[in-house]
């Protein structure tokens, strides 16, 4: 990687940026490049049900099937038979929401539908999510949803278009991350499906099965209040009665020594938890940090060079400034020498008599979707996949190490 190179996707981001700054009516672009690769834009959706091997992925989906257990058997069989239900009779629209959704779910469903010569298409609302699924794609790349989505906003998908003719051809689709999905996104999603299939049934006669957890992430909305975020979710879309809903409380990666803090964090959630004087919850002495942080939680790897152990370490900050301290002060407990890029910011195509923005302003502009002007790196750093342009081939998949 060279040192000084331009970040892609800067240009969308900063032209919002720059016309919200000025207040003005001016178009600006900004310079940016896609390293020689195709514009994301002109790529097709690529539902190529021809190269799913039907026997495999039966042979896969009863591996997978038989690893489930209890209630999970349970809600794997209420699906495939609503399926069922689904395909032989075309007038019957059966959609089902689950929550605390795992991708062995997904993966589970997606090779037992294939087996039996479904076509399915895995989407997720983030792009990790997505490649942590079969053939998986953003809910916003299969559907056309626009970025940013509004109560307006209307799929950019075309009837009768290639993209179109595509999504006609699904059976089921397998959403995970749905919680993240504002209502009128699955408004979108509805009336762009019923234009490529029955118009009279929702989602066009196909099979939705969504999955999340809502005490997770919900839709977000900048400056919005409690009730606002709560009215944008899922659940208060008038296509929520028609999902039939299932719940999985049994957190199945804990250890034995870990079940009481899982049971503390549902009576959090299910916000049980007393009040002391100054109305604030009393968070375990088990949890509380007494000392430094960072060593605390990565000192152990560090002084072990486990660095591959730190993958599955993280810590959590409410601010974007204490995340980038914290990040700074980790990656200068590594050991080695810093290899620092540069961002190249500037502006294209400006018109004459606008207002004027300087190098050093554009560099100073710190923003919590893109990477900072001034990044410093050390050899077995983290690092998170922003954008993947090669979609076909995972280079990243939730985190690396450089």
């Amino acid at each position: 990687m060279p040192e000084h190179f331009r970040w892609v996707g800067r240009s969308s981001k900063w032209e919002r940026r720059i016309r919200h700054r000025s207040n003005r009516r001016q178009k600006f672009s900004i310079l940016g490049t896609n390293f020689g690769f195709e514009d994301i834009g002109d790529y097709d959706i690529e539902i190529n049900q021809s190269t799913v091997n039907a026997d495999e992925s039966a042979v896969l989906g009863e591996q997978m099937y038989l690893q489930l257990r209890g209630k999970q058997v349970d809600i794997v069989n209420e699906i495939l038979y609503a399926s069922i239900i689904q395909i032989l009779k075309q007038n019957v629209f059966s959609s089902m929401g689950l929550g605390n959704w795992e991708n062995i779910y997904f993966k589970t469903l997606y090779y037992m539908f294939t087996g039996k010569r479904c076509k399915v298409q895995c989407v997720a609302f983030t792009g990790i999510a997505s490649i942590l699924l079969p053939h998986g794609r953003t809910s916003h790349k299969i559907f056309g949803l626009r970025v940013p989505l509004t109560p307006d906003s209307a799929s950019s998908i075309k009837p009768n278009s290639s993209k179109a003719r595509q999504l006609a051809e699904i059976d089921i689709f397998l959403m995970d991350e749905a919680p993240m999905l504002p209502k009128y996104g699955l408004q979108n999603i509805d009336q762009l499906l019923r234009s490529v299939g029955n118009p009279d049934l929702p989602f066009g006669g196909k099979m939705m099965v969504l999955g999340g957890d809502f005490r997770q992430c919900l839709p977000v909305q900048p400056r919005a209040n409690r009730s606002e975020l709560l009215d944008l979710s899922i659940k208060r879309c008038s296509l929520w009665s028609l999902f039939k809903t299932f719940t999985l409380e049994e957190n199945m990666r804990i250890q034995i020594d870990q079940q009481q803090f899982a049971n503390y964090l549902l009576i959090l959630g299910n916000d049980e938890l007393p009040l002391n004087n100054m109305d604030e919850i009393e968070l375990p002495l088990s949890v509380i940090s007494t000392g430094n942080l960072i060593d605390e939680v990565f000192g152990n790897c560090l002084v072990s060079e486990n660095y591959d152990g730190m993958k599955d370490r993280t810590i959590l900050a409410p601010l974007n400034k204490d995340v980038d301290k914290i990040n700074n002060d980790i990656v200068a407990k590594l050991p080695g020498e810093y290899k620092i890029y540069y961002s190249n910011d500037s502006v294209k195509d400006q018109h004459e008599g606008a207002l004027e923005f300087i190098t050093e302003f554009l560099n100073s502009v710190n923003i919590s979707d893109l990477p900072p002007h001034e990044l410093k790196l050390k050899k077995k750093s983290l690092i998170m996949l922003l954008r993947n342009w090669m979609y076909q081939k995972v280079y990243v998949t939730e985190y690396d190490s450089l």
